[in-house]
């Protein structure tokens, strides 16, 4: 599952990149320095359950659960009518799952102004570029549909029925975020993932002042400038370089979380030879669905999962104390695989 880096120029969003991902996405004082989306994974920090499992297992490797981060291009008034990079920009967001929302809260003379007045407005410029291009895309799928329906689809009729009311949403300037689509045909010219304004979507605001509670509700505060000088030093002086700031934990730490919650993602952890590792998977998901995730040989051959809860493991202390107390369980493709489950899967 990834999650799209979105925003106005100039807002800091390829720095933001580079700090979470720990990776070089091209960064410059003027607008698309970003045309290509960059693509990089950040580690999950802080994971507590995984430092416990490094302890009892002593694995040569323990590798963190991961979020995929797209770093795309700003986003631009009119984008919708092709300003900007336009379509482009828009292209490379629709298949992505959540968008984090850059908002910039800083003064800078050596920094191009975004075109914004200040980060609300910045938040009011890219909703309605959301909003209008999700219009577009629903009046075209939905005149596909109609020209369909006259032919007896039974699905098409449907389909152009709910777009009548997706449309109605988006001339009111309501997101489509909540809304459940009839069942589509196979030919549909549409999916609700496609819609802009139904991704999940979290704010960022990237500013030097100390954070404001009347700023957004949920928002994470960051000063990506300073977090960036903070990565730059040796990994024992860090922590206090950025304490001298009164920052305890670093607000990258907290947006890679905050991505994780807002995909809906659990970790389960697997064992195999010398490495313990943390894996997301989306909550409800199945030993099944947790065997693709690993390996898709896993899942085709799927015989069973053997599952044991890190908090058994803990009150065992082992996992060989796990098995003789009866702890570990053998369950089958069905079985919902919970927050903190330790799975080895049996496949053929």
């Amino acid at each position: 599952m990834e999650i799209g880096i979105i925003g106005l120029p100039n807002v800091g969003k390829s720095s933001l990149f580079n700090l979470l991902t720990k990776a070089a996405a091209q960064t410059g004082n003027f607008p698309f320095t970003t045309i290509e989306p960059n693509v990089g994974v950040a580690a999950v920090s802080g994971d507590n359950r995984l430092k416990k499992l490094g302890e009892i297992y002593n694995p040569e490797k323990l590798t963190p659960a991961s979020v995929r981060f797209v770093d795309v291009a700003g986003l631009v008034k009119n984008a919708h009518k092709g300003e900007g990079l336009g379509n482009t920009f828009l292209s490379h967001i629709r298949p992505l799952d959540a968008a984090l929302d850059v908002l910039r809260a800083f003064v800078s003379d050596d920094v191009v102004p975004s075109g914004a007045n200040g980060p609300e407005d910045e938040r009011m410029i890219v909703d309605t570029e959301l909003l209008l291009a999700d219009l577009e895309y629903a009046v075209r799928a939905r005149e596909k549909l109609a020209v369909a329906s006259r032919s007896g689809d039974k699905f098409a009729a449907e389909g152009a029925a709910f777009l009548g009311a997706v449309v109605a949403r988006l001339q009111k300037g309501e997101a489509v975020a909540g809304l459940v689509p009839p069942p589509l045909g196979p030919s549909s010219p549409f999916h609700l993932k496609d819609f802009l304004t139904a991704k999940p979507r979290f704010f960022v605001i990237n500013s030097t002042a100390p954070f404001d509670p009347a700023e957004r509700a949920g928002a994470v505060r960051i000063d990506v400038k300073l977090e960036t000088e903070a990565l730059e030093l040796p990994p024992e002086e860090r922590a206090g370089f950025l304490a001298e700031y009164g920052i305890s934990r670093p607000a990258s730490e907290s947006i890679v979380a905050a991505a994780a919650r807002l995909l809906d993602l659990i970790i389960f952890y697997t064992v195999v030879g010398t490495e313990v590792r943390a894996r997301h998977i989306k909550r409800g998901s199945t030993a099944l669905d947790a065997a693709a995730g690993i390996h898709t040989d896993m899942s085709k051959g799927f015989i069973k999962a053997e599952v044991l809860s890190f908090n058994d493991l803990l009150v065992a202390g082992s996992e060989k104390d796990a098995r003789s107390r009866g702890l570990v369980r053998g369950e089958g493709r069905d079985y919902p695989v919970a927050d903190g489950d330790i799975v080895r899967i049996h496949f053929r």
